[in-house]
């Protein structure tokens, strides 16, 4: 009997070949797509406004570049978790650097308030509404812009060049007492960048370079955070990759904004818990302590996310040594956490029921519940007619929910700034990688049980709720139909609880697909900054 052995054709050689350098033909494809890109905002906006800058070209040759470079270590799987964490710290970098000093939302209040920290830290004697800062700083602050255009531009090189003989001369800078405020700043949240701009004055560097180092600080905090969560957690680790890149999360996270740390710190709470239910081990003394650490630091940062120490339920009671031991560390967990909220907002907690029991307010635009004003609704108003609270929140639901979208994956950045806006077609990609990064692998089979899910969604929907319920209070007018002040990037530290819900038998993505989708979602960032940086010129 005779066997006969078919030669390889052109067609299967080809096939192999593309399956083998896959990585790398990626990257060399989005490489060019990146410059073809570039090239055409250049043109365009010569064609559109009579003039172009030459720096989204360079944008476009640094990004292509990186690309280039990341697919050839990609092309080794061992080394995805330093390039996704090399990749998260360019990422962070590139969007500090494209969005100029207070071009980010209500980041002079985050940067005052960090600078009143650094004086501590420096050891001086601020007051609740008095720092020491340097003229150098007060002049970049005086003299920048929250719009992106070709001005802002102008004032970012003239202070990049600023003479440094004032580097050494401090002056009294007013601030509004909210800065100091440790309910509204618990030191958690500025450390990282107090630190940095503290370094950045012990240096002798000018103003600019302070601010960017303070920055720098702040976005390297919750870079670490975000890779310890991608480490740590069993499930979801390419769920985790993607929510961390996603235009709206970098683009936040490298300022000042102290949503970098709570993203970060929720992202690392999260991922311990998921690694106390999920994995094979018995739960470890140590991570019992990380778990109610972190918990207890995330609730006073933002009232609204003590709610995700209930995440501990979905904790197996088989992972202790009984049950009682199980529902013992649970309830001290729960309870430690909301203790630290109500040793950092007892006031704003009584303001919340009783109005008139407090007069503590905040100029901070992030607040989470403020007293109420005669224009706004209050708390016993909404229970006094439920039908129409009920009316609200839906009505919310049914014109915000495109917006909450938009401004969770990152379609509008900036102050909300019209010629900045990314097409829904871009931006939608993300959320297309973030359900397809949160399906199961052949290496990650767990899927949540319906309990859990349950847990998620309960989680999930009250702090959604939460956030709602504290906008309507201390946000929204009584002429309005809807919550205003709500945005989509509440929803990020949560994320991950959202998104797992997706998880089901059914859908599986390919095992080997993790590099290629940490390259698009560089290359969609690079894309991403090339666009604003054009829009920006054109301004």
């Amino acid at each position: 009997m005779f066997h006969s052995t078919r030669k390889p054709s052109m067609f299967d050689k080809v096939t192999t070949f593309f399956q083998q350098h896959k990585t790398i033909l990626a990257s060399i494809g989005f490489s060019l797509i990146i410059l073809i890109c570039s090239v055409f905002f250049y043109k365009y906006n010569s064609i559109a406004v009579g003039y172009s800058s030459k720096m989204i070209v360079l944008l476009g040759i640094i990004a292509a570049l990186i690309v280039s470079v990341l697919g050839l270590f990609l092309s080794k799987p061992k080394l995805l978790s330093r390039v996704y964490f090399a990749s998260l710290l360019v990422l962070g970098m590139l969007y500090s650097a494209v969005f100029f000093p207070l071009s980010v939302p209500d980041e002079l209040y985050h940067y005052e308030s960090s600078y009143y920290y650094s004086n501590l830290v420096l050891g001086k004697s601020p007051s609740n509404d008095l720092i020491e800062i340097r003229e150098t700083d007060a002049s970049l602050i005086n003299n920048a812009q929250p719009r992106l255009c070709k001005e802002s531009y102008s004032n970012t090189k003239k202070a990049l060049l600023a003479d440094s003989s004032s580097t050494l001369t401090y002056m009294e800078y007013p601030i509004d007492s909210s800065r100091a405020d440790i309910s509204n700043n618990p030191p958690q949240v500025r450390l990282c960048s107090a630190i940095g701009l503290s370094v950045g004055q012990l240096l002798g560097l000018n103003g600019l370079s302070t601010f960017y180092l303070g920055r720098f600080f702040n976005y390297l905090a919750f870079a670490l955070l975000a890779y310890l969560a991608f480490k740590i957690t069993p499930i979801g680790k390419l769920l985790f990759i993607s929510l961390s890149l996603l235009p709206m999360t970098l683009h936040i996270c490298s300022s000042f904004s102290y949503d970098a740390i709570i993203i970060g710190l929720s992202f690392f709470f999260i991922s311990l818990c998921l690694k106390a239910a999920f994995s094979d081990e018995k739960i470890s003394r140590k991570s019992l302590i990380a778990i109610t650490l972190s918990a207890i630091l995330i609730a006073p940062c933002k009232l609204i996310y003590a709610f995700l120490s209930f995440a501990v339920l979905i904790i197996p009671n088989n992972k202790f040594k009984s049950k009682k031991d199980s529902t013992k560390w649970k309830l001290i967990v729960i309870c430690a956490t909301f203790a630290s909220l109500f040793l950092f907002h007892i006031s704003t907690l009584l303001s919340f029921f009783l109005p008139a029991a407090s007069t503590v307010t905040s100029n901070s635009i992030e607040q989470e519940i403020t007293a109420s004003t005669p224009s706004q609704y209050t708390f016993s108003g909404l229970i006094a007619a439920p039908l129409n609270t009920v009316f609200i929140f839906a009505n919310t639901v049914l014109t915000k929910t495109d917006f909450y979208l938009n401004s969770f994956l990152g379609g509008s950045l900036g102050w909300f700034q019209s010629e900045l806006i990314t097409p829904w077609f871009f931006i939608l990609l993300f959320l297309g990688i973030i359900l397809y990064s949160a399906r199961k692998s052949e290496t990650d089979k767990v899927i949540p049980s319906r309990k859990r899910k349950i847990i998620f969604m309960i989680i999930s929907t009250i702090i959604a709720l939460s956030a709602a319920l504290s906008m309507l209070l201390g946000h929204t007018e009584t002429s309005s139909l809807f919550v205003e002040g709500v945005q989509g990037r509440y929803f990020l530290p949560f994320a991950p609880l959202i998104f797992l819900l997706f998880r089901t038998k059914n859908t599986q993505r390919s095992e080997d697909s993790s590099p290629i989708i940490l390259l698009t979602l560089f290359a969609l960032n690079a894309m991403n900054l090339i666009y604003i940086w054009a829009a920006m010129a054109r301004c």
